[in-house]
C-alpha cells in the first residue's frame, strides 16, 4: 500500500451529503494513521464512526470539526441553541462522548408520555480503540432566551444534547440519576484521557437559500461529468468547461 508512513489523514464531507459514511470511502488505510479529522459533518451521527475499529486500529487523535452536534436524546443533528455563550470544556477523566439515552425518554417532564430512542453512541463504536487518547469536537450554536438553560448551569456533564434536551432532560435529577447510572455500564475506549468540546456563534448566511441551493446543483452536476467521463474511460473531455464558465 502506497503512504505507508501517513499518520493524519482528513476527510472533508461534501456540502450538504447527509447520506454518507465517510470512512466507507476506503477498503484499507495505512496502520500508520494516528490521526483523523473529520469536517464539515452535516450530520455527525455515531454511524460515522462504525469503520474506524477496522480501519484505524492505532488511531490516537480523533477531531470532528462540525457546526451540528448529535444529540443521544432525541436524535437529531442541529447548531444548539442556548441561552447565553457557552465556553469550551475539558474532560480528563475519560467523560464527555455523547452517551447512550435511557430506553425511554419523556417528552416533557410532567407527562407520561414517552419517546423510543435508538441506543446508539460514540462510546460503543470508539470502545474498540485500544489507542485512542484525544477527541476534539466542535459546535455551533444561536442564542436563544426561550431555552432557559445555559450548559455553566448544569451540575451534571453535557456531552452534546441539544438545547430542548438540555433545558428539559438534564435539569431534571431523576432523569440524570438513572442516565449516568446507565452510563457507567456501557463500554469506553480504555485509554480515552481527554474530550474537548469547542463552540463558536453560529454565522448567518450571507448568500439566499435559493443561492446556495444553486450553487450545490452546480457542484453536484460537475460531479456527476466528472464520474461519468471516469466510468466511460474517455479521453474527450469536450463536456468540461475549464475556462470556469460551468460557474457563471
Amino acid at each position: 500500500m502506497a503512504f505507508v508512513r501517513l499518520r493524519k489523514l482528513r476527510i472533508d464531507a461534501f456540502p450538504s451529503d447527509h447520506s454518507h459514511i465517510l470512512l466507507e470511502m476506503f477498503e484499507e488505510l495505512p496502520l500508520t494513521v494516528v490521526e483523523l479529522v473529520l469536517r464539515y459533518l452535516e450530520s455527525p451521527s455515531p454511524q460515522q464512526l462504525v469503520p474506524a475499529a477496522t480501519l484505524l486500529p492505532n488511531l490516537r487523535v480523533l477531531d470532528m470539526h462540525q457546526e451540528h452536534a448529535w444529540c443521544s436524546l432525541c436524535n437529531t443533528c442541529n447548531v444548539l441553541r442556548l441561552k447565553d455563550d457557552p465556553v469550551s470544556i475539558t474532560y480528563t477523566n475519560g467523560d464527555g462522548l455523547p452517551v447512550r439515552a435511557p430506553a425511554f425518554v419523556r417528552s416533557v417532564s410532567t407527562s407520561p408520555l414517552t419517546l423510543s430512542i435508538p441506543q446508539k453512541l460514540y462510546n460503543r463504536y470508539l470502545a474498540p480503540l485500544s489507542h485512542l487518547r484525544t477527541v476534539r469536537l466542535s459546535a455551533a450554536y444561536t442564542l436563544d432566551l426561550s431555552v432557559g438553560v445555559g450548559l455553566q448551569d448544569l451540575k451534571t456533564p453535557w456531552r452534546g444534547e441539544c438545547g430542548e434536551c438540555t433545558s428539559l432532560h438534564l435539569t431534571d435529577e431523576t432523569f440524570v440519576s438513572d442516565w449516568e447510572a446507565k452510563n457507567k455500564e456501557e463500554p469506553h475506549p480504555p485509554s480515552l484521557r481527554e474530550v474537548t468540546w469547542s463552540f463558536a456563534l453560529a454565522q448567518e448566511e450571507e448568500s439566499s437559500e435559493e443561492e446556495y441551493v444553486d450553487y450545490v446543483d452546480k457542484v453536484t452536476r460537475v460531479r456527476h461529468r466528472f464520474w461519468k467521463e471516469v466510468d466511460h474511460n474517455s479521453d474527450d473531455d469536450s463536456e468540461w468547461d475549464y475556462d470556469g464558465r460551468e460557474w457563471d
